[in-house]
């Protein structure tokens, strides 16, 4: 017999985060750069994305421009990061800089592709499953 509140469990997963190997947007290698995501369904992504459109009714006249939209996104985006694993050898910049919140938009800005990554891996629940 299956139990489907047994899948609530996925939720809960998203929370806790997983990992996700950046790669080489050409050669699909990993770069030696591994990200903790979180789940974009887990409880704190979607306080984070209820934040978001709180401020956007607060201050709809911030939010006309496309570039602040821009911002708002790479900022949500950013807030999925937990965490990140250099490899040895890897740096940015020739530092390894941590996880911080500005840290990880910087990283996003000079190298799109991880942005793109992280939105993607933590947008798909199956990544956050057994």
């Amino acid at each position: 017999m299956t139990d489907l509140s047994d899948l609530s469990k996925i939720y809960d997963r998203q929370d806790e985060g997983a990992d996700l190997d950046i790669l080489h947007p050409v050669t699909q290698k990993p770069i030696g750069l591994t990200v903790k995501v979180l789940g974009y369904q887990g409880v704190k992504m979607r306080a984070c994305q209820n934040e978001v459109t709180n401020e956007r009714i607060r201050n709809p006249k911030r939010f006309r421009s496309a570039e602040a939209l821009e911002r708002q996104a790479q900022e949500q985006i950013a807030a999925a990061v937990a965490g990140w694993t250099w490899a040895d050898g890897v740096t940015l910049n020739g530092e390894r800089p941590e996880a911080t919140p500005e840290n990880v938009l910087g990283l996003m800005k000079t190298l799109p592709f991880v942005a793109d990554q992280i939105d993607s891996f933590a947008a798909n629940m199956a990544n956050f499953s057994d």
